[in-house]
């Protein structure tokens, strides 16, 4: 091959090799960010569910509670009739 043509393949090469490089690093960082994007996406997931949880366990927590305090009521009426009972006697 002449001097010419070699010149003209090294400069060739010179262009193309940079950006089949470029493409390849493109096309991992796009696999990259789909690994991401997977990863996060699970994330979101789980925390909806904890999410889901934990208002399922306020609203029950919220349910005894509420049960807690009417029990409470009813004890403290029973011991209050019982004192007028008592006293009656």
């Amino acid at each position: 091959m002449s001097d010419p043509v070699q010149l003209a393949l090294i400069a060739l090469a010179a262009t193309i090799v940079p950006s089949i490089l470029t493409f390849i690093n493109g096309l991992r960082q796009q696999q990259n960010h789909q690994a991401v994007e997977a990863k996060l996406i699970a994330v979101s997931n789980k925390v909806d569910t904890v999410h889901d949880d934990v208002n399922g366990k306020m609203e029950k927590l919220i349910k005894v509670s509420g049960e807690a305090e009417k029990a409470k009521g009813n004890l403290e009426g029973r011991a209050e009739a019982k004192a007028e009972q008592d006293s009656k006697d």
